[in-house]
Parts: structure tokens; sequence; C-alpha cells
């Protein structure tokens, strides 16, 4: 998912609508217990604000199919959450997190 922001930082545009519908490959999912991540959609935008940062205001929602603790059979767990910050900020704290995380496990 790439969004040009230029418009933003120009001052041409408000905000920048996201109604996409994304599905993660095995790839994406290597070094995870979740089994498949498939059709989830997100809704939001992105916009500047009030001291000029860019910020992410969306949804997300989907199912996530991930083993059962017992039987390891595929279970479908819905989820639903709302993210709201600047871009910065989420980048940093995927930043931190990934540098916390090796070998599929967090230390």
């Amino acid at each position: 998912m790439n969004f040009d922001i230029t418009r933003l930082n120009n001052n041409i545009d408000k905000s920048i609508p996201i109604d996409i519908t994304y599905s993660f490959n095995s790839e994406e999912l290597k070094g995870t217990d979740l089994l498949k991540l498939d059709n989830i959609k997100i809704n939001g935008e992105l916009f500047k604000n009030s001291l000029g940062n860019i910020e992410l205001d969306c949804s997300v929602e989907g199912v996530m199919q991930l083993p059962c603790a017992v039987t390891l059979k595929p279970v479908d767990y819905p989820f639903s959450l709302n993210i709201s910050d600047e871009v910065e900020t989420l980048f940093n704290e995927i930043g931190e997190n990934q540098t916390n995380f090796q070998n599929g496990k967090i230390y």
C-alpha cells in the first residue's frame, strides 16, 4: 500500500481517502502464528493535522485464522480496530517492534 502525500504536503488536498481490501501473502505472515489473513477491509483517511503533521485515522476489520491451542485446527477469529495517530509515530512504533523481534519471538 503506497500513498502519495505530496498533495497533502503542498496543501492541494485536505485528505487522502483510504478504502481498500488487502490480503496478506504467506511471506508476509512468516514468523507469526497466523495461518491466514485475507480480505482485510481498511477505511479511513490520511490528513494534515493542525500541527502540519500527516495523521492516519482509519478502521481495520476482518477475520484472521489461527491454529487452535488444543487441536491446532484452523480457527477463524474476527477482529475490528481503529487507528488514529500521526504517521511518524506509527512508523517509529513499527520500527521499535521490528528491532525487538528476532526469530519469530519478542524478547
